[in-house]
């Protein structure tokens, strides 16, 4: 009498036929693991932060009003140094310092000590760097970029300074646009 292979019989048999097959497959998961560590632990390492009310109040005046939550930290470079000549050192020196590393953002810090979760990302999406102040925060310099639907995207470098209670515009170099 013949006996019928029973399903773990028949699977054994397919893994021993085909082990080049499953070794694959096993080596592709431990990869797919060890990738996906790599990243989370990478996130894990990144400070995470409140920004001021003073900053938020910058990232206001600029146009950011939907927040992705890792700074980008682009370089100051000369070319765009030598576009804003009245840039306060004091402002530039604070900017390299406070971007030389992203940080993860994760509210507000007011005035009062209470925190504020900032305001996920809808739409288009702003990515931007720590503002650099000077030391009466009175001028401040940003990079921002923004990404919307259809394809659009741009970027800037913003020099600020508060006038009246007001952060103001003072110059504008733009970097990308597409």
């Amino acid at each position: 009498m013949k006996r019928t292979k029973s399903r773990l019989e028949q699977f054994n048999g397919a893994v021993a036929h085909d082990g080049n097959a499953m070794k694959t497959l096993v080596l592709i998961a431990l990869l797919i693991t060890v990738c996906t560590n790599v990243i989370a632990d990478d996130k894990s390492k990144k400070e995470k932060i409140c920004i001021t009310e003073q900053e938020f109040e910058v990232y206001e005046a600029v146009g950011i009003l939907n927040y992705y939550k890792e700074t980008s930290n682009y370089p100051f470079s000369e070319s765009v140094e030598t576009q804003m000549p009245n840039a306060s050192p004091d402002v530039v020196a604070d900017y390299k310092d406070k971007n030389s590393k992203s940080y993860l953002l994760r509210c507000v810090l007011r005035r009062d000590l209470k925190k504020k979760k900032l305001q996920a990302s809808v739409g288009g999406t702003w990515s931007f760097s720590r503002i650099g102040f000077n030391r009466g925060e009175t001028e401040a310099l940003i990079y921002a970029s923004w990404e919307g639907r259809g394809n659009m995207c741009g970027s800037d470098f913003y020099y600020l300074r508060k006038e009246n209670n007001q952060w103001k515009i003072l110059k504008k170099v733009m970097m990308v646009i597409c």
